[in-house]
């Protein structure tokens, strides 16, 4: 049978409380990064869309629109990807316990 006892266990849970709440803080910070990211996208995306020129024809015009979202959707996830590359997904922000 194991047993352990923590010394002032009050005063960790405390200071365990403070990290988890900094954590989550960063971790949201980090988090609404990649939000505003990606809503950047989605307004790249519709930006592209209505400022398409005139097509022959539905199909022509189908193709193109995908092709240009098709663009602006790998941009985003690139710029996604390099966001945590450069924040250590977040531990740089803080998110690390």
């Amino acid at each position: 049978w194991l047993s352990f006892q923590w010394s002032n266990l009050a005063k960790r849970l405390k200071r365990l409380q403070r990290r988890w709440k900094r954590f989550l803080s960063a971790l949201r910070e980090h988090e609404n990064g990649h939000r505003d990211t990606a809503l950047d996208g989605a307004r790249s995306v519709l930006r592209a869309i209505a400022t398409m020129p005139p097509a022959a024809s539905c199909q022509e015009l189908s193709s193109a629109a995908e092709a240009a979202c098709r663009s602006v959707i790998r941009e985003t996830n690139a710029r996604l990807r390099e966001e945590d590359l450069l924040t250590g997904h977040g531990r740089t922000q803080g998110a690390r316990l």
